[in-house]
């Protein structure tokens, strides 16, 4: 693919935190939906495989545990979550972000890819409570797998930034009770980033006029029509969650997604810019939703410029560590 970028606008916020706003045109080449982008992808590294986080009703929830390229001590650590409507997809399917896998992995980053329930599994709250706990057994098991406990970002496409950015806005002071099936989680986020996520769901539903259809994808997870199940659609909306405690935001969106509106980004960029939260929108000209354009050198770049600003791997001493 022609990889040529045509960057239209950048602006920063007059608030405290600085924001960032492009425009990208992408060039030449055509353009494959999420669901033929993995055949593109390279193999991911090696990886910790099928860690066990917890077990519910009979049902082990896994996670893939991928460690830094030099095996570094307290490697910061990225949790990803995949996309699919929240109601397919897998831990596997971070092969469709493979050169920003390998990139983070190289730079000293660790990455933990987690599986969770699926709408037709549970309902909502079930999949947020899955991330945090994900999360928060990465936590506690941090000295085992080299991690650094209180260095944990979060990240996802589609759904899983949806998910991701719930984790990140709705952990910060007193979490509300739906946020864990356990305890309140004792980790805290220190930066997000989403790829073409929906981030307010009653706008989501009514933007696509499927606000009555308790089948569309933003319904199964719910357990119903949103517009019927309004205050739970607000709680699981992460517009509803932005505060002080708030971390660093990266968004990314393609112009031309019919999956999820580039409006649902730039909608949560707007709050988090009323609230002062540092954060940066991309908007890829013409890119569709799933675009592989999304994890060519230019994004994953921008992706890798913002965590080393507001997220870096710290170098530290080059031990091997048993995991």
């Amino acid at each position: 693919m022609n990889k040529t970028f045509l960057s239209a606008m950048v602006f920063c916020s007059c608030l405290s935190a600085c924001a960032v706003s492009e425009t990208e045109a992408v060039a030449g080449g055509s353009r494959k939906p999420e669901s033929a982008a993995a055949a593109t992808m390279s193999a991911p590294a090696p990886a910790v495989k099928d860690v066990v986080y917890k077990t519910v009703n009979g049902q082990s929830l896994k996670l893939d545990l991928y460690r830094p390229s030099a095996q570094t001590r307290n490697a910061p650590l990225v949790v990803w979550i995949h996309g699919g409507a929240w109601k397919r997809g897998a831990k596997e399917d971070i092969s469709r972000n493979s050169r920003l896998l390998n990139t983070l992995l190289a730079d000293g980053y660790a990455v933990a890819a987690v599986g969770y329930r699926l709408s037709a599994e549970a309902v909502f709250p079930a999949q947020i409570q899955d991330i945090n706990d994900a999360a928060e057994y990465l936590w506690r098991n941090s000295a085992q797998y080299g991690i650094d406990k209180n260095r944990i970002a979060m990240a996802g496409r589609s759904a899983g930034a949806h998910l991701a950015a719930l984790a990140a806005t709705a952990n910060t002071g007193t979490p509300p009770s739906f946020i864990t099936s356990a305890a309140a989680p004792d980790f805290r986020v220190g930066a997000m980033v989403g790829f073409f996520g929906p981030y307010d769901l009653i706008a989501l539903s009514n933007g696509k006029n499927r606000n009555n259809s308790g089948q569309s994808p933003e319904g199964l997870l719910l357990g119903g029509a949103p517009h019927t199940r309004a205050a739970v659609a607000r709680q699981a909306s992460p517009v509803s969650h932005v505060g002080p405690g708030t971390p660093p935001v990266l968004l990314l969106h393609g112009t031309n997604d019919k999956n999820v509106p580039h409006a649902q980004s730039e909608a949560f960029k707007a709050r988090l810019d009323a609230a002062g939260i540092a954060n940066e929108l991309y908007l890829a000209q013409g890119a569709r939703h799933g675009d592989p354009v999304f994890d060519n050198e230019f994004y994953v770049g921008k992706v890798m410029a913002f965590l080393r600003k507001y997220f870096p791997a710290r170098q530290t001493e080059n031990t091997q560590t048993n995991i």
